[in-house]
């Protein structure tokens, strides 16, 4: 049996269009290293874009973070 591994997962997950950050990573598969994966992912050829967005945490305070969404060739 072949384990899928979190990377695996995070691709898949892009490849399907959709968009991905790091507490979503932590939810969904239970990445706490999303900027590693993607990291990786892009060292293998993928183009992942980064987009900087803005949010509230928990407390109402206002915070960062990055979205990503794997860019796909027009044609």
């Amino acid at each position: 049996m072949t384990k899928v591994t979190k990377k695996q997962m995070v691709l898949e997950y892009l490849q399907k269009g959709r968009t991905l950050t790091s507490e979503e990573a932590w939810n969904f598969f239970g990445a706490s290293r999303l900027a590693d994966i993607v990291h990786k992912l892009r060292k293998e050829g993928y183009p992942i874009l980064t987009t900087d967005t803005s949010g509230k945490d928990k407390f109402g305070n206002k915070v960062n973070f990055a979205t990503y969404k794997l860019v796909r060739a027009e044609g």
